[in-house]
């Protein structure tokens, strides 16, 4: 079957299960003719969709299938990290990350971000040396943690 036959049919039968008009627009045409200058739906509505049942309404009419777009399950990242790479991994979740080693770009930024204004010592006015001190070590080895996973990700 040829791909335009194919979409030709998809759209043929989706048409045809639209819900029926009604009110001053039940004139016993098909639908689409039935509500002139009405927007149809888009040509590529159905792409990516699934059938699921709407509930019975209220007047007891059966349940019809409706489509309602699904999008894929995001793919998690394969990868192996090297010694170094798991090292670092171990230091941010030492520091309170919830990474694993199929972390992806946004879930490692999000971290990084977090941990960075956690650690940050110009973020703790009221500390004193010894702690800005412990802050900006603790800043410089979340910075190299992210660095080193960067590049894996």
């Amino acid at each position: 079957m040829a791909p335009a036959a194919a979409f030709a049919e998809v759209l043929d039968s989706w048409m045809d299960q639209a819900p029926p008009p009604t009110g001053a627009a039940a004139t016993g045409r098909p639908y689409a003719q039935a509500q002139p200058g009405i927007a149809t739906r888009g040509l590529y509505w159905f792409e990516g969709s699934v059938a699921v049942a709407k509930p019975a309404n209220s007047a007891g009419a059966s349940p019809r299938a409706y489509p309602r777009l699904v999008s894929p399950a995001p793919q998690r990242p394969v990868r192996k990290l090297s010694p170094s790479q798991a090292e670092a991994l171990t230091q941010l979740q030492a520091l309170g990350a919830t990474l694993d080693s199929s972390f992806t770009d946004d879930e490692l930024k999000a971290v990084f971000r977090a941990l960075a204004l956690t650690h940050h010592p110009d973020r703790h006015p009221g500390a004193t040396a010894a702690e800005k001190a412990r802050l900006s070590q603790t800043f410089v080895a979340v910075r190299s943690a992210y660095d080193a996973l960067k590049t894996a990700a």
